[in-house]
């Protein structure tokens, strides 16, 4: 099934609404559905070393008993799922045995859906970034090859949103740093250069920090050593991939070890985290 020029244009820019404006997401959804015709949509994207949902058309109560009974057995993401990152339930395994599991069989059939596709969305280290998660049910056909197909046209789109989504929380992570580094500060004068923005100075701030500041760090938020090396490498602007490779450690350490971190401070993701040790160690 090829897809039109007009729901793809309608696509992409509910899409490219929905990064600047989480109010979107709703509209993205429809346009999303509409194009695979399918019954409901669901994005969740990783924050740090999980996965948050960021829209889903199930009820609220599906939606959590998703996460608590099924996310562990859904074969969709435990089975042996093809390589390529763009599947659907007959993919994975025939119909008889899929219609005997306990996802279709608990948690689909009650919501009246009978089919699942996936697309699944890498970030530049090819590792999973987000996941568009599209259900059939009522009298629609299960999902296809030629479903497949049509999501290969659109899987671009999804792409650059999803990215775009992620840099532009970057930067509002570091907007609200420069406003905090500002607040106060008899040393900063953001009339007097035009031509260096906020932005800049907040990146500048976070790039330069002494190493000396880590046992600030430890003894502010009770910090271990190691918790503190990764606090230091995440404000200087490194990926968990490339903490894990200056500090020569598994990235599953390191994802352990932000866990941790974000539980110490209290933050829920990782843009959260450094605005915050950046405002703390402005001061």
């Amino acid at each position: 099934m090829a897809l039109d020029t007009s729901s793809l244009t309608r696509l992409s820019v509910n899409l490219y609404d929905a990064c600047y404006d989480a109010g979107a997401w709703p509209l993205a959804a429809q346009a999303l559905r509409d194009c695979l015709d399918s019954m409901a949509a669901t994005l969740v994207v990783r924050q740090d070393a999980d996965f948050e949902t960021v829209h889903s058309d199930c009820d609220a109560d599906f939606s959590q008993r998703y996460w608590r009974d099924f996310s562990t057995q859904d074969p969709m993401l435990t089975g042996p799922a093809p390589a390529h990152r763009i599947y659907c339930d007959q993919t994975v395994m025939d119909r008889s045995r899929f219609q005997r599991s306990a996802l279709f069989n608990d948690w689909l059939r009650p919501q009246d859906r009978h089919s699942i596709l996936l697309i699944k969305i890498p970030d530049a280290q090819g590792e999973i970034a987000a996941i568009f998660a599209l259900n059939r049910g009522g009298s629609q056909p299960c999902y296809s090859t030629d479903d497949l197909a049509a999501c290969r046209q659109i899987e671009p789109l999804l792409t650059h949103a999803v990215r775009l989504q992620d840099r532009i929380a970057q930067l509002r992570a570091l907007a609200e740093t420069s406003r905090h580094a500002a607040h106060g500060s008899s040393r900063l004068d953001l009339d007097m250069d035009r031509r260096r923005r906020p932005l800049d100075q907040a990146a500048d701030m976070l790039l330069d920090l002494p190493p000396d500041i880590r046992p600030h760090l430890q003894s502010l938020f009770d910090l271990s050593p190691k918790e503190a090396d990764l606090a230091y490498a995440l404000m200087r602007g490194l990926s968990l991939r490339e903490a894990a490779q200056e500090r020569h450690v598994g990235l599953p350490t390191v994802r352990s070890q932000l866990a941790s971190l974000l539980r110490k401070t209290g933050t829920a993701r990782q843009g959260q985290l450094i605005a915050l040790l950046a405002r703390a160690t402005a001061t």
